[in-house]
């Protein structure tokens, strides 16, 4: 996975950040599952006479025929032919993908050749921002989380998507990244190495994540005290949570997740708090 980003773009533009982070997990997402081997590489620059900013993910995936290129946007549409049953999903992503650029103004579209691979671009207005102009809510937020950084982080979740996308969102505060397929292999690289934190999904096969939570919490090995971040997709009840220094509910926000687990680190909150 590759980032480019041009010396023409601001370091600072007014963009409704929550919008275009949903954008990208979408569609940076979607070429990780459709991408076996080659690459995946986002580019990013911005035309300032034309106002506008420029993205492309671009992979060296399967591809899509130039027909289903033209319904990819439709709500409910999906390129299912030659695609492994665990890797098709409900057909809405793309379809929210492409109101959610709409919604800021932009527009999105899709370039590819069947079996060469694709090149997704979105266009969004481009305002660069002084800096005095950053919401007063980030501006709390850099003055109150000191993030943490070289971290050593086990990710423990059977879908290889979201472990990727986990990786993205871990880029800035982790030193290394251990991926575990489910709560076995999890429990085994638990007592295989230490670990700073532990994110851990609940429902996966051969052993689920509180099972597994529980023989590293009473495990005499280095991870016993460890702080594990749960994962779900709906609340946990209370005894399950009681394993877990906190609990983060999917969909993951990227910055819910840097907060909780700068917290869970630091231990500057209390156990067991659900971020929804």
């Amino acid at each position: 996975l590759e980032l480019k980003v041009g010396s023409g773009v601001p370091d600072v533009i007014e963009i409704d950040g929550l919008r275009l982070k949903q954008v990208l997990l979408n569609l940076i997402g979607n070429a990780i599952k459709f991408t076996d081997r080659g690459l995946i590489r986002v580019t990013v620059r911005s035309n300032a006479a034309r106002g506008r900013l420029y993205i492309r993910i671009f992979d060296t995936g399967r591809g899509i025929s130039p027909d289903k290129q033209k319904r990819l946007f439709r709500r409910y549409s999906q390129i299912t032919q030659g695609i492994p049953k665990e890797q098709v999903g409900t057909g809405l992503g793309l379809d929210i993908t492409r109101r959610l650029v709409e919604a800021m103004g932009g527009e999105v579209g899709v370039s590819s050749i069947e079996g060469q691979g694709s090149v997704f671009w979105l266009g969004l207005p481009l305002e660069p921002a002084a800096l005095d102009t950053v919401s007063v809510d980030e501006a709390v937020t850099a003055q109150t989380i000191d993030l943490p950084r070289n971290l050593r982080v086990l990710v423990a979740d059977d879908n290889a998507v979201n472990r990727e996308l986990l990786k993205i969102m871990l880029a800035d505060l982790a030193q290394t990244v251990i991926e575990a397929h489910d709560g076995l292999e999890a429990v085994d690289q638990a007592v295989a190495m230490p670990f700073d934190v532990i994110l851990m999904d609940i429902r996966m096969p051969n052993m689920d994540g509180v099972t597994a939570t529980s023989l590293i919490r009473s495990s005499h090995g280095a991870n016993r005290s460890t702080p594990i971040i749960a994962f779900t997709a709906s609340p946990l009840n209370p005894h399950d949570a009681e394993a877990f220094d906190q609990v983060v509910v999917k969909p993951i926000v990227p910055r819910d997740l840097l907060t909780t687990i700068a917290s869970a680190v630091s231990h500057a909150e209390p156990r067991f708090t659900q971020v929804a």
